[in-house]
């Protein structure tokens, strides 16, 4: 009886799990999550750092086999997607991790948490490594309906590793960038191109309404990536704030150029509904704020150094510069705003009634007088 039971115990799991391998399923219905999509980290040679990732199982029915696999990667020149690239052995941060293990199966719903440690060569070179770790579900075909698409998403964490050394001196100055050109765009779209290392006095363009984003093509020429920090200031002529935005933060590599896009003044969201009546008056309002602005503009960039360096059991941090001296770009350029194009009308409409008023004046005097009861 006992050895009955025993039998029916491990024979019931089994098949259960077999007859469940076999039904078919959507790619759709699995999924994975993570705790963390960037890494951002700083080490000297031959230090370690230790950190940890949590994946996630989203699919309530389902386990899934997961295998990790660490790449090299960059971005594809002239363009934001990443691509997988190949570099000399000695120069692969792949090598640099140490995991317990590169394969989990997870339960349906449940949270793993991935231990993994970093440790560059005593002899690396300083600057920037980018590693990718990828969690790539792995089924087998039984699990997918008959012509259905056996492509699962994997999803992946993006490693910054930054090699520094305290041995090289004036660590700031290894932060360096240009600003390639600003791109004013106003709520008309009209496009101008600013190159004010060429014309730094001259006035960047004259703009029919108010400019609602500056585009900024910002230059990498330092050693280590960073991430965007600063602001863009809009002054009038007399020198009063218009705007004041922060960049977003956007992280710019080595030796690569990025566009990072600051919304001076948000579009406006017109209601769902389609009724004209409903619509109109957001219409107008955007309309006149749009072509509320007159008269010459500065517009101010300032791009900050993101780093002060400290060191403590071999690691550096890295956080916000305190003083104005890391600024490592500050450039101004001047543009006209003249709405000529939507005040035309109504000052033509003003002019032309004030012509009609003099044109009249005699006679509109002798109705004046007469509705007033002064023509007696």
């Amino acid at each position: 009886m006992n050895k009955k039971r025993l039998f029916l115990r491990v024979l019931i799991p089994c098949f259960l799990f077999l007859a469940f391998s076999l039904i078919p399923v959507n790619a759709e219905e699995i999924g994975l999550g993570i705790s963390k999509s960037i890494f951002d980290i700083t080490l000297l040679p031959g230090s370690r750092h230790s950190d940890n990732v949590i994946i996630v199982n989203r699919s309530r029915e389902l386990p899934l086999p997961v295998n990790i696999v660490l790449n090299l990667w960059d971005l594809k020149e002239g363009s934001e997607d990443i691509e997988f690239v190949l570099v000399e052995p000695t120069l692969n941060a792949t090598r640099w991790f140490t995991l317990n293990s590169n394969n989990y199966i997870l339960a349906p719903g449940e949270e793993k948490k991935i231990q993994f440690s970093i440790t560059p060569p005593r002899d690396v070179s300083p600057g920037t490594y980018l590693v990718t770790m990828r969690f790539q579900p792995v089924l087998p075909p039984s699990y997918f309906e008959q012509g259905s698409s056996r492509v699962i998403p994997e999803i992946a964490s993006l490693f910054f590793l930054r090699v520094n050394d305290l041995s090289l001196n004036e660590t700031v100055s290894l932060y360096k960038a240009d600003l390639l050109e600003l791109e004013l765009i106003s709520f008309g779209d009209k496009r101008s191109l600013i190159r004010d290392f060429i014309l730094p006095t001259a006035n960047a363009g004259v703009f029919d309404d108010a400019v609602r984003k500056i585009v900024a093509s910002i230059s990498n020429k330092g050693l280590y990536h960073f991430a965007a920090s600063g602001y863009i200031e809009i002054r009038n002529w007399y020198g009063g704030l218009v705007a004041r935005k922060d960049l977003p933060s956007r992280y710019i590599l080595p030796k690569h150029d990025r566009k990072i896009e600051i919304e001076i003044i948000p579009e406006s969201s017109l209601p769902e509904s389609t009724s004209l009546f409903r619509r109109a008056p957001f219409v107008i309002r955007d309309l006149l704020y749009a072509n509320s602005y007159f008269g010459p503009y500065t517009a101010t960039l300032v791009l900050q150094n993101p780093i002060s360096v400290s060191s403590d059991n071999d690691t550096l941090y890295i956080g916000s510069a305190p003083d104005n001296k890391a600024v490592l770009i500050e450039q101004t350029v001047s543009f006209w705003i003249i709405p000529w194009k939507f005040w035309l009308i109504p000052i033509l409409i003003v002019f032309l009634l004030l012509h009609f008023v003099w044109r009249k004046r005699n006679r509109l005097r002798t109705v004046f007088k007469v509705l007033t009861g002064k023509s007696a």
